[in-house]
């Protein structure tokens, strides 16, 4: 079975723009070893035997009507600032 090492970790953090303590990355470690020990062990169970489950059919969709909605104008009436029919937001550093 594949471990996962620390430099796996760091290159997810670097990939998701995170930044992990050392006992986080451990934590992570030990959960994606978790998640990939049990992906294995589903991989090896024997389903040749196993009985299909039939689901009855699913109950009704409503039908897909087309109903009057609110005009861009209405939704855009109290906005604090827009430009072009769209809403304008500040920036965010992130």
């Amino acid at each position: 079975m594949a471990t996962v090492e620390k430099d796996e970790i760091l290159k997810l953090a670097k990939l998701s723009k995170l930044t992990f303590t050392d006992e986080e990355i451990e934590k992570f470690q030990e959960d994606m070893q978790s998640i990939i020990s049990f992906a294995d062990m589903i991989n090896k169970a024997n389903c040749k035997e196993a009985e299909v489950l039939h689901v009855e059919s699913a109950p009704p969709l409503r039908p897909d009507v087309v109903k009057k909605s609110i005009s861009q104008e209405d939704v855009l009436a109290n906005a604090p600032e827009k430009d072009g029919g769209y809403f304008v937001l500040p920036r965010r550093n992130v």
